[in-house]
C-alpha cells in the first residue's frame, strides 16, 4: 500500500516535468520562417538542423548559439498578451511580462491577470492542494481506526 502510493505521487510530480520540457532551438528556427530537418547518421545518432533555403543549413543548436547562419537571424516581433513566448529569445509587448506555471512555457500576460492566474491556474499550486488533502483524509481515517 506504502509503495504503491509512493510511486503514484513520484508519477504525478515526474511525468508533467518531463513531458513539459521543450528545447528551444527547435522554436527558434521556427520562428525565424524556416524549416527544421532532422535525421539519424549511420551511427545511429541523430542530426537537426535548421534550414534556410535548398542550398543553405546549419546545425539547429549552433545557429541558435549564434555560431552559424547568423546572415538569416531575423528580428523577432515582441509576443502579444496570451502568446507563448521562449524567454530565452523572445520578449513580450509593452505592458506585459512571461508568466506561466510552474511546468510548461510561459505566456505574456499583464500583471493583473499573472496574479490571479498563479492562484488559479497554477499546476503546481493545485497539486500541493491536493496532497494536502489526500494527508488530511488519511489523517481523519488513521484517527478514526486508532479510536477502534
Amino acid at each position: 500500500m506504502k509503495r504503491g502510493l509512493i510511486i503514484l505521487i513520484l508519477l504525478l510530480i515526474i511525468v508533467p516535468i518531463v513531458g513539459a520540457i521543450a528545447p528551444p532551438a527547435p522554436a527558434f528556427c521556427k520562428d525565424q520562417g524556416y524549416t527544421v530537418d532532422w535525421g539519424f547518421y549511420e551511427n545511429g545518432s541523430a542530426y537537426y538542423f535548421c534550414v534556410f533555403n535548398d542550398e543553405d543549413k546549419c546545425d539547429m543548436d549552433e545557429f541558435y548559439k549564434g555560431n552559424c547562419g547568423l546572415e538569416y537571424v531575423k528580428e523577432i516581433p515582441c509576443r502579444k498578451e496570451g502568446e507563448f513566448v521562449f524567454s530565452q529569445f523572445e520578449e513580450c509587448c509593452k505592458g506585459l511580462k512571461p508568466y506561466g506555471p510552474s511546468i510548461g512555457h510561459p505566456t505574456c500576460q499583464p500583471f493583473s491577470k499573472r496574479f490571479v492566474s498563479k492562484l488559479i491556474c497554477n499546476p503546481l499550486y493545485w497539486f500541493v492542494e491536493i496532497v494536502i488533502l489526500i494527508l488530511i483524509i488519511f489523517f481523519i481515517i488513521w484517527a478514526i481506526r486508532k479510536k477502534k
